[in-house]
């Protein structure tokens, strides 16, 4: 399991196994107070499966409310997932996927 972040994030590049995505998952949510990621679309394309929508929360240290365009990319193979790519933009998360919205 592969989990990637944006060359723009916090903490940019990848973490692999098991325990290193449930790490980036537990700093992430350690970021914020209040952290929801709402999801507008769901589609498969290939062995992916795209997710867009919108995190939304209040961050834990300077408290400002935050609400902008999140996309994920899931890579999935024999059932299991084995990489998760997210995104600040819509439009980047398709171009990834070779996708146009």
């Amino acid at each position: 399991m592969e989990w990637i972040n944006p060359d723009d994030a916090l903490e940019r590049g990848s973490r692999k196994g098991i325990d290193s995505f449930n790490e980036a998952i537990t700093s992430v949510f350690d970021a914020w107070d209040d952290v929801r990621f709402e999801t507008d679309r769901i589609f498969e394309s290939g062995d992916d499966v795209i997710a867009l929508g919108h995190v939304r929360g209040r961050g834990h240290s300077a408290r400002i409310e935050v609400s902008r365009p999140h996309g994920q990319i899931w890579t999935i193979r024999e059932g299991r997932v084995v990489r998760m790519r997210w995104f600040h933009s819509h439009p980047e998360t398709l171009e990834t996927a070779g996708l146009r919205e």
